[in-house]
């Protein structure tokens, strides 16, 4: 039972935002039919948790790749999830990402002729590389 609970709240926790909360239900509700101090620990071991994934270790992870405005998200993840169900959930958020770096190839790139942010997001991920050792001896890339 504990690792079809931890499955199922690794599954929920891949949903932004809301997730973290539907996810600690089954659990709590587990808990609470045991013993309420059981509970009160469960409670503080997800707010734990997702206190150290929400602040250090998603910021970490997703200032190298597309960054998404909460607001697109939570839309996108309401639009999706009355349209589609929870599969519209789950999809809403790299359909968004997808969708925006399209929209930055197709529109802000070829139409507009703007190449500066290619170009910018391309040297931020080149010294982000470089900055943690994966650039070579010397710490910069190879040319």
């Amino acid at each position: 039972m504990p690792a079809a609970l931890g499955f199922l709240a690794g599954i929920l926790t891949f949903v932004p935002y809301i997730g973290a909360f539907v996810s600690a239900v089954p659990s709590l509700l587990l808990a609470v039919s045991i013993n309420l101090d059981l509970a009160v620990y469960v409670v503080l071991l997800y707010i734990v948790v997702h206190l150290i994934e929400g602040y250090i270790r998603v910021p970490l992870v997703q200032r190298r790749v597309v960054p998404l405005p909460p607001a697109l998200t939570l839309s996108a993840q309401i639009i999706l999830g009355v349209v589609a169900g929870f599969l519209g959930l789950l999809l809403a958020t790299p359909l968004v990402a997808a969708a925006i770096v399209i929209i930055r190839m197709v529109y802000v790139e070829d139409v507009l002729g703007d190449h500066t942010t290619t170009e910018r997001s391309a040297q931020k991920n080149m010294a982000s590389y470089a900055d943690s050792g994966g650039g070579g001896a010397s710490g910069s890339p190879a040319s």
